[in-house]
């Protein structure tokens, strides 16, 4: 049997997040993102662009 190790959560350092999305999230993923908010490791944002809007090519990226 083949010993897999287990999943290790790695939180993206300053993060934003918007009430939307934490709204939406189920129990257990805005718990942890409530504690990431709480300890400043993610940060809650209002007014943020809409995804469909945003730029993410690597061009945008790199200005």
């Amino acid at each position: 049997m083949i010993d897999i190790p287990a999943a290790t959560p790695r939180p993206i350092p300053d993060f934003t997040i918007t009430p939307d999305t934490l709204a939406a999230m189920d129990t257990l993923h805005r718990l942890v993102a409530k504690e990431l908010i709480r300890k400043g490791k993610w940060h809650l944002v209002e007014g943020r662009t809409s995804p469909a809007t945003t730029d993410h090519t690597p061009q945008a990226a790199r200005t």
